[in-house]
């Protein structure tokens, strides 16, 4: 044993050079010597890519039933599939290798800006990750991105088209081990026909845009992160994807615009605590004043509340229990800022003024290239009516989904397969009270995937890596909803819980059954191709045909063409 260890040691001693340069060399492949706790954004593809994956078994852990995550998180798990990269297809391997390029900070990054102006072109064009500026050191992380983004979009319903122009910049970096943050703005223009404009989520969400008549759209994110295990704190403005779901989230979607927040985690071993109270928006009232001021235009405030424990036994299983609630025209309550508190207990102590919800999820992986997930929420529970044959009653709102992840062995290995099913009751989401003042929206649109009460949807999605540039997406969706019935001036007829903005009213019957009303039928096939021209350039085209049986009956094709510049 002694002759071991000195055998050892004299390797150590006369080979500690060679040693230390291959740590330095792993260390600085993966990028954990700079800070990264800034977040990547939810919409990212790498989050489709880990997630197949996780379910083909290369990777454990990986769980994104709440995105985004950190870029430590996201290159941890690069790290781990690139352990198992023996496993994966041939494009997955060099899509690996691209976003090893994108997401892992480095010195070999290209400066744009570097010997400008003679190198100028040379750096904007070359195939390597590259920033308009980076500054990095052990302690400090800052990288500085253009974003431009110009749409072509066609409805053949609207017979025209319309143009979007997009520039602006993202400022994103880190400090030490604890903290993160980003900032985003961009202005945009759009040509051609203004309707045409409005299928464009930015467009349609834009002040600027629908309000004052202009032909200009802006946004703007950004938050502060805070981060050292086990809790993440975090203080701002971005997307939240929230839900089991693998088409449609069912608690947070990307429907409605991304609004205020603040949001605390823990993680320890098996369990993960979740809480996020946002501030969201109602729609603004306008109040005469007189002839000489004009009128006083004013908005009232309107909250989210979620808290959500997570227990995760094993990899392959996970079960939550959520609890949610609305308030709005009054200050902040201190018992929804309370993360460690039951709010429908507590809420009825405030003279039960709120809108509040449960919801149950649960992920099971049976074995590699197959997962099943779910959730269900709960608006209203009259438990009279629960279990007695009495279930469509109008006091138990309720929702639920179920799907399955498909990947492989069971498919091809770049390729899964997404099938879900979702059914919503009616007049859930919805509540008594001033318009929109409790309902389950913001700024007049769902937080939820975008179907309305008293609905079921049927999804179908398939993805498909041609090679590492190049990403093939076909769709199907078929939705029925039982709308309310209006007359021709759309003045309520009877209301059969299919309008979150209609809730119930004492002239309503007692009991409101699934798919009752003015029957609609919704059928939507659509297809896209992403493909990386070079690093940080991509063209999208995305094609859409959509046949609504309702009144009257409509047909609709939708082309989306786009060319995108992010290097983040």
């Amino acid at each position: 044993m002694y002759t071991s260890f000195l055998i050892n040691s004299r390797f150590f001693l006369k080979n500690r050079t060679f040693l230390i340069l291959v740590f330095l060399w792993g260390v600085f492949l993966f990028g954990n010597v700079y800070p990264q706790n800034d977040n990547i954004n939810a919409g990212e593809e790498v989050y489709s890519f880990l997630k197949r994956m996780q379910v083909q078994g290369v990777i454990k852990g990986y769980d994104d039933t709440i995105l985004p995550l950190t870029r430590k998180e996201i290159v941890d798990f690069l790290e781990n599939v690139e352990k198992n990269k023996s496993y994966m297809a041939e494009s997955d391997i060099a899509y690996l290798e691209f976003l090893k390029r994108k997401y892992i900070i480095s010195k070999n990054c290209i400066n744009i800006l570097d010997e400008f102006p003679e190198k100028f072109v040379h750096n904007l064009l070359t195939d390597s990750a590259k920033h308009l500026y980076q500054y990095l050191d052990s302690s400090f992380v800052l990288l500085v991105d253009p974003v431009l983004r110009y749409r072509y979009i066609y409805s053949s319903k609207l017979r025209n088209n319309s143009n979007l122009f997009e520039l602006g910049g993202e400022v994103h970096g880190g400090y030490k081990d604890w903290f993160g943050f980003y900032a985003y703005g961009s202005n945009g223009f759009q040509s051609g026909n203004r309707k045409t404009a409005e299928l464009d989520k930015n467009v349609r969400d834009s002040y600027t845009f629908n309000i004052t008549g202009r032909n200009n759209f802006d946004f703007t994110n950004g938050y502060l992160n805070l981060v050292k295990d086990p809790f993440q704190i975090e203080l701002g403005r971005e997307q939240i994807l929230w839900g089991n779901g693998y088409i449609n989230k069912m608690i947070i979607s990307d429907n409605s615009q991304p609004f205020d927040f603040l949001k605390f985690q823990i993680r320890y071993k098996s369990l993960r605590y979740t809480f996020l109270h946002a501030w969201l928006v109602q729609e603004p009232f306008t109040i005469p004043i007189n002839d000489l001021y004009g009128s006083f235009k004013s908005k009232d405030s309107k909250y989210l509340a979620i808290s959500r424990l997570e227990y995760k036994p094993w990899n392959s299983f996970q079960i939550s229990a959520s609890q949610l609630i609305i308030y709005s025209n009054r200050p902040l309550e201190l018992a929804y800022l309370n993360p460690f508190m039951f709010w429908e207990s507590a809420q009825r102590s405030l003279n039960d003024l709120d809108n509040s919800f449960l919801a149950f999820g649960s992920r099971i992986l049976p074995g590699r290239g197959f997962e099943l997930g779910g959730n269900i929420i709960f608006d209203d529970i009259n438990f009279d009516k629960l279990f007695k044959g009495k279930w469509a009653g109008i006091n138990n709102g309720s929702g639920w989904q179920i799907g399955g992840f498909f990947t492989y062995p069971l498919l091809w290995k770049q390729t899964d397969i997404k099938i879900e099913y979702m059914q919503l009751r009616p007049f859930l989401y919805s509540h008594p009270g001033l318009p929109g003042a409790l309902t389950y929206t913001n700024n007049g649109r769902l937080i939820g995937a975008d179907l309305e009460p008293n609905s079921t949807r049927l999804s179908i999605e398939g993805d498909y890596r041609v090679i590492s540039a190049l990403k093939a997406t076909l769709g199907f969706q078929y939705t029925l909803h039982g709308n309310n019935i209006v007359d021709e001036n759309g003045n309520l007829i009877r209301n059969f819980g299919g309008n979150v903005f209609q809730p119930v009213t004492i002239n309503d019957p007692e009991y409101a059954y699934l798919l009752k009303g003015d029957l609609e039928k919704e059928m939507k096939i659509y297809s896209e191709i992403e493909y990386r021209l070079l690093f940080g350039y991509y063209l999208v085209i995305h094609f859409e045909y959509t046949y609504l049986h309702a009144n009257p009956v409509e047909n609709s094709v939708n082309l989306w063409g786009q060319f995108k510049l992010s290097f983040n």
